[in-house]
């Protein structure tokens, strides 16, 4: 019997890997990128999926171009309120 399919695939949150829904390099190449951010390697994270994007973008692969630059943009965003979030114990003058 197959199994069905998580709420996080349908709502594209989830790539499907415990269903065969994704190939194990694309699968791996995702989690690679997980492991970088979570290791704080954001710089190297943004070159890599800028150099993504840039491909994409030559093979005409519109939607995959804008799937990276939307995950760019993210990624950039939690820079900008991490460095903004006021931690405590620190001073705000």
């Amino acid at each position: 019997m197959p199994r069905s399919l998580c709420l996080n695939y349908h709502i594209k949150q989830c790539l499907g890997p415990c269903a065969g829904k994704v190939r194990d390099p694309e699968y791996g190449e995702v989690v690679s990128e997980v492991k970088m951010f979570l290791e704080g390697r954001k710089t190297e994270l943004l070159k890599a999926l800028t150099e993504k994007m840039v491909i994409a973008s030559r093979k005409e692969d519109f939607e995959k171009a804008a799937e990276l630059r939307g995950r760019i943009e993210a990624l950039s965003a939690i820079g900008r309120i991490s460095s903004t979030t006021n931690h405590p114990g620190r001073s705000t003058n």
